[in-house]
């Protein structure tokens, strides 16, 4: 049995409206945008960049979301994870992970795949990805050199296959596949010392090392 559905007006509680399955089936998109579903995939692609004149001002202001992601691996050395080393700001010269912003129309699920070919050279199965860790993280500076900004980082751990390589994008120095031994070792950001600790150790076992 098919129930009717009640919309309860934003902001005016005595405004509803009772309507089928079969009515809402013949709209043509939500009730609570005035947009199209065209339309507003033409207005996420035209904010797909920040214009530079107010790029700074919308960093300083915002908690940009980000889709974040750390490839681990077992190897000859056991269980390894992968960090970058960044050329600029934030974090320049600093062990991070690698990562993007969330684009206008984008989910961190959609984002991750874009993200990881773009920075690191390969698109992670579906299966073998799994989301570790929620965190907000203050940046000490952009790459420009304005002031502190937030970012709400997603972050994905991904199983590559093992010879899986690795393909920086420019603002990446080098890349390095960690053991946990070694990690101890290193000073992190606290916001990468988080997101390790959140690592699971169960590999997709079929994308292990022979």
């Amino acid at each position: 049995m098919e129930y009717p559905i009640i919309l309860v007006g934003l902001g005016h509680w005595s405004d509803f409206l009772f309507f089928t399955p079969e009515r809402k089936r013949d709209m043509q998109h939500d009730p609570f945008y005035p947009q199209s579903a065209e339309q507003i995939a033409e207005l996420a692609r035209s904010r797909k960049f920040i214009p530079d004149e107010v790029a700074g001002a919308v960093r300083q202001w915002s908690n940009t979301p980000t889709a974040d992601v750390i490839p681990t691996r077992y190897g000859a050395r056991g269980f390894e994870f992968l960090l970058t080393k960044r050329r600029e700001a934030p974090w320049a010269g600093e062990w991070f992970f690698a990562g993007g912003r969330i684009l206008p129309g984008e989910i961190p699920a959609e984002a991750l795949p874009r993200v990881c070919r773009q920075e690191l050279g390969f698109v992670p199965e579906a299966c073998g990805t799994k989301l570790v860790l929620l965190q907000s993280i203050c940046n000490p500076e952009s790459a420009g050199g304005g002031e502190a900004y937030f970012t709400l980082s997603t972050c994905f751990q991904v199983w590559p296959e093992y010879e899986q390589q690795i393909h920086l994008d420019t603002n990446k120095a080098e890349f390095r596949w960690f053991t946990p031994e070694a990690a101890h070792e290193i000073v992190f950001p606290i916001y990468v010392q988080k997101a390790i600790s959140y690592l699971h150790r169960e590999p997709v076992r079929s994308l292990a090392m022979p």
